[in-house]
């Protein structure tokens, strides 16, 4: 939930402090409102100005772990933690200047000394005199997503140790080549400080006669945007000395986007050594190729020359094979599940500990099995291994699995073909997102039913509003109309008087007809008594006088459907209407009503102004109104328009 919607969801200070509560809200609905306030999820505290509590509700009690009994030797310091507790005195102490204080962090302390982290919104409550009388609060649990973010750091932490340990100089610099961040390898290759090198160019330190190449190579690297590049050049470092690097370069984009470059990503090695050893491999063959020509070269010279090449070729295997080594180090010990397998056949060619671990089989086991045996997908693969297969960079896409006990996973996935001991292979790196999810539905599922809840509470809420209408207002302006025409038979009235006496008797047919309209639309009799088909005609023939032209049209066969779908799709359908006749300005509306398989469709169609649907939003809460109604009774909502060419609404509802 965000914080916009924390802030909102229990604004019931604004009704206690109003002067007129007393008339905006009577006894039955007062108790509605504490019922509502008892039955929240956060925790909703009242206390007087000295700290003593005048009410808690049952989620503060269970999460402080009080009894309702033990509130009366409380105060509300008792149950702030001392973290808190200097910062929550001056708070009390200004109140009534501040009048009210949202989205503050408050660590509460409960019963048996557990520390509850909360976001609190605080509220000073006024007599009727104006006078401060004392403080409400609601406070929303966030200990779980505190956990969360302190997890978050240490994962980050840990992938920053993994920066500074590693082999190679990394860096990251900004879309103009500026370092923002160099690892300590980084250092100690070039002999900067940290604060001699943020801020400047990487250029800084590439030699003066490689200085045109290398700018003219990462030039081209940005002209075509070509994702990885690869350059050796040679550097001079602080003290003057020069080494040769192997520098990859990797553009960073926003979102995939490559024509945004956000940065750029530098891995580099030092490559003195190896350099050298290509140079005297290059001299030794050029002295060889001469002293063969001239065939003066005695052939002891000859054999130790043999020597040095077949030395320098073993120090560039024993280069090979220990960089071989590290890498193998790193695809063990990452983080994420890691598989190399073969698209054709999908047989697993190599794995890591972690996806040995995910799928719960030994690396022996697993190497070697498909992966049709290991988990069965709910969205097909043979497509996204033929994705993978016919791009050069990485795919990125979430999958849905069942693993072979039955566990559902969900893995957020990024493969890229390979080259692996000779065959053509996929790389697949995937991260498991279940929990991520799980929470995500869990919060969807609360956010829905808080939405129902309040639905069904406005029906309620219609229903009594219309017959109070009808049975209260409506007989008193019938009694009325008795009245007025008890005095014109009484007679002996002045043509003024009879005047006056008319226009009251028309102002009073007028009332009794707006007060008829206002009761039909909060609760039309008819939808109950006659069913969902009957209420939408009667809705569009009521609205012809008020647009151009409405029209509805049902079909044969419309399934039967519950109470709350009909209430449902009828005020949708209201909606929907109101927005044409009032926005849209539309001079034809279409209402239809007809079967589907298995279900039902109601269509809304006008000819009014419409609107951009990527750009422009509707004013209003008429759409998101609609579509929170369609959810609830399970409903799929879909909304087209464009600019002068009207707007059409459709709900899909299965039965």
């Amino acid at each position: 939930m965000s914080e916009k919607e924390i802030n909102n969801e229990y604004n019931y200070s604004e009704v206690e402090n109003s002067e007129n509560s007393s008339s905006l809200l009577d006894p039955s609905l007062h108790l509605k409102m504490l019922e509502v306030m008892d039955n929240a999820t956060d925790l909703i505290q009242s206390c007087d100005n000295n700290g003593c509590f005048l009410f808690v509700n049952k989620c503060w009690l269970e999460t402080l772990g009080y009894k309702e009994s033990e509130l009366l030797n409380l105060n509300v310091f008792d149950v702030i933690h001392p973290l808190s507790k200097d910062h929550c005195v001056d708070l009390i102490k200004n109140i009534e200047e501040l009048r009210s204080v949202n989205n503050m962090e408050v660590s509460l302390i409960s019963k048996n000394g557990r520390k509850v982290l909360t976001k609190a919104n605080v509220n000073c409550q006024y007599d009727s005199d104006g006078n401060p009388k004392g403080t409400q609060a609601i406070f929303r649990d966030i200990t779980e997503v505190s956990s969360v973010e302190q997890n978050a750091r240490a994962t980050e932490a840990r992938y920053k140790f993994l920066v500074e340990a590693a082999n190679d100089v990394i860096y990251h610099g900004d879309p103009y080549g500026n370092l923002l961040f160099i690892n300590k390898l980084g250092l100690e290759l070039t002999g900067y400080s940290m604060q001699e090198l943020l801020g400047t160019h990487f250029g800084k330190m590439i030699a003066d006669d490689y200085q045109k190449s290398v700018a003219d190579f990462y030039a081209d690297q940005m002209k075509n945007r070509v994702k990885s590049t690869y350059l050796e050049f040679p550097i001079v470092r602080k003290d003057g000395s020069r080494r040769w690097v192997g520098q990859t370069v990797r553009m960073l984009n926003e979102n995939g986007d490559t024509s945004a470059i956000t940065g750029f990503l530098g891995v580099v090695r030092d490559i003195t050594e190896k350099r050298k050893i290509e140079e005297e491999l290059v001299d030794s063959k050029r002295e060889l190729e001469t002293k063969v020509i001239e065939r003066t070269q005695k052939l002891q010279e000859a054999n130790e020359q043999l020597q040095n090449e077949i030395e320098g070729r073993k120090n560039i295997e024993r280069y090979l094979h220990e960089s071989k080594q590290e890498y193998e180090r790193l695809f063990q010990n990452a983080h994420d599940a890691i598989l190399i397998f073969r698209p054709e056949d999908e047989i697993v060619l190599e794995v890591n500990q972690r996806a040995c671990k995910l799928y719960g089989l030994v690396r022996e086991a697993f190497i070697g099995m498909s992966l049709k045996e290991i988990s069965t997908e709910k969205h097909g693969r043979a497509d996204l291994i033929e994705k993978t297969m016919s791009q050069e960079d990485y795919s990125h896409f979430e999958i849905d699995q069942i693993k072979p006990n039955g566990e559902r996973i969900i893995l957020d996935v990024n493969a890229m073909p390979v080259v692996y001991k000779g065959e053509r292979a996929i790389l697949s790196i995937n991260r498991d997102v279940t929990k991520r999810y799980e929470l995500n539905r869990k919060l969807e599922e609360e956010r829905k039913q808080r939405i129902t809840s309040l639905v069904h509470g406005q029906e309620i809420e219609r229903k009594r509003f219309a017959k109070e209408l009808h049975d209260g207002l409506g007989q008193m302006l019938t009694a009325l109309v008795h009245n007025l025409r008890r005095i014109r038979r009484l007679g002996a009235l002045n043509k003024e008087q009879d005047l006056v006496l008319s226009q009251s008797e028309v102002i009073n047919q007028g009332i009794i007809e707006e007060t008829r309209q206002i009761s039909k639309n909060l609760m039309p009799t008819v939808l109950g008594d006659f069913g969902l088909v009957v209420a939408l005609k009667s809705l569009a023939d009521t609205a012809v006088g008020h647009s151009g032209h409405v029209s509805f049209q049902d079909h044969p066969g419309i399934p039967k459907v519950s109470s709350e779908a009909e209430i449902a799709l009828y005020r949708i359908a209201q909606e929907a209407l109101h927005n044409s006749m009032k926005y849209a300005e539309a001079e034809d509306i279409q209402i239809e009503l007809m079967p589907e398989e298995n279900g039902i469709v109601l269509t809304i169609t006008d000819n009014g102004k419409g609107f951009e649907m990527g750009d422009a939003k509707p004013q209003g809460n008429g759409v998101s109104n609609m579509q929170e109604r369609a959810e609830i009774i399970g409903a799929v909502f879909e909304i087209k328009s464009s600019v002068e060419l009207g707007t059409t609404v459709k709900i899909k509802l299965r039965v």
